[in-house]
């Protein structure tokens, strides 16, 4: 099968990091798999994932400028026809300059697009946007695919229609070995041989909220709790990262973009997500495939995924009260819970393998596309 998988960039996103992973995992099954970009390959802010991508996908960039380009239509489309694929994938905004192509190709190729968090805030993009996906996907041009339940459930109140739904997945080495330099950086996060690590894997911005679970952690400190925390990801919102600067507390680390996040995670006892909303985050299934306790908000899948004090600790809300007190009752939790909670871990991850995945999206992409996967 002849695959094109299209997203504008390659970022340090979950988006992008399944588009990658699911590349891999098809180009295996030897599919033949294209990779269409809009922004330029050479420069590093839209390339964070590209030298995790295999050889044998072939990478296509239209080196697209920022903004609004009537012409980028039109270039879709060619390269569509160029390639000559039997289904066009899209993810986030890649859809958006797909119209020209889905009206002159829609007989003879199958259209798909994950949305990859709430539908109503994925298509938020501009009025054009909305209207895009609302008539292409009521019109039977495109299929959506979901990720979770929660996301299923989002996409219908807001378009009116179902649409079928595939688990996000990543494989992962539950035995993954943490590098020298990671090992360093989380012996001098431990203050004491009794210090609590929590990592937080996401992009900072106003809605992972760091800025909320940093004020948390600094509370917990003022109160005598051992307990560091750190975020590993990109300053998206210059302002959020002020305000947890502005905390002043030895205790909250930023590191930034990194391309070995699994082994914070690893490293960590626990690794949260504070999020005002979510689609099913990449970074949790991480942290279920190496063993690591999650903490999270219950938004989007993660409640699908995690029930609380079986494998994970699930806040009773997205509030900053909730948030403390869920992280407190975890830094509480006597041996025997943490232990038992670790070894429900395994069990949920095994669900969400890439492996799994993958095989839903070829199965979705040969089947007659009204069927529902799930």
């Amino acid at each position: 099968m002849r695959i094109l998988e299209i997203i504008p960039q390659l970022d340090s996103g979950g988006a992008e990091r399944f588009t990658v992973d699911l590349c891999n995992e098809l180009v295996s099954k030897g599919h033949q798999v294209r990779l269409l970009l809009f922004f330029p390959l050479d420069n590093p802010k839209y390339t964070f994932y590209l030298p995790e991508l295999d050889p044998k996908v072939e990478v296509v960039s239209l080196n697209k400028g920022l903004g609004f380009e009537l012409s980028t239509y039109k270039r879709v489309a060619d390269e569509i026809k160029n390639f000559h694929p039997d289904v066009v994938h899209s993810h986030v905004r890649g859809l958006f300059y797909l119209p020209l192509a889905i009206w002159r190709y829609h007989k003879q190729i199958k259209f798909f697009h994950t949305v990859h968090s709430d539908a109503q805030k994925e298509a938020l993009g501009s009025r054009l946007d909305v209207w895009i996906r609302r008539f292409f996907f009521k019109k039977n041009r495109v299929q959506a695919v979901t990720i979770s339940p929660e996301s299923a459930d989002s996409f219908k109140k807001f378009y009116g229609i179902e649409a079928p739904m595939i688990y996000n997945g990543r494989n992962i080495d539950a035995n993954i070995t943490i590098s020298p330099e990671v090992a360093e950086i989380f012996r001098q996060v431990r203050i004491t041989d009794k210090t609590k690590v929590i990592v937080n894997i996401a992009h900072i911005d106003r809605v992972k909220r760091q800025d909320i679970l940093a004020r948390v952690i600094t509370n917990l400190n003022k109160e005598g709790y051992d307990v560091s925390l750190v975020l590993v990801g990109r300053i998206g919102d210059d302002a959020v990262a002020e305000q947890i600067k502005r905390l002043d507390n030895p205790r909250i680390h930023i590191m930034g973009a990194r391309t070995n996040p699994l082994e914070f995670i690893k490293a960590a006892d626990a690794f949260c997500l504070s999020s005002q909303y979510e689609g099913l985050p990449i970074s949790l299934i991480e942290a279920l495939g190496v063993g690591t306790i999650p903490i999270c908000t219950p938004v989007g899948g993660i409640k699908n995924l995690i029930t609380d004090g079986h494998n994970g600790f699930l806040s009773s809300d997205i509030s900053e009260e909730a948030i403390y007190s869920v992280i407190k009752r975890f830094l509480n939790a006597d041996q025997s819970t943490i232990d038992g909670i670790k070894l429900n871990l395994p069990a949920t991850y095994s669900k969400f393998t890439m492996t799994e995945c993958a095989t839903l999206y070829k199965e979705l992409f040969t089947s007659d596309i009204t069927q529902k996967v799930s």
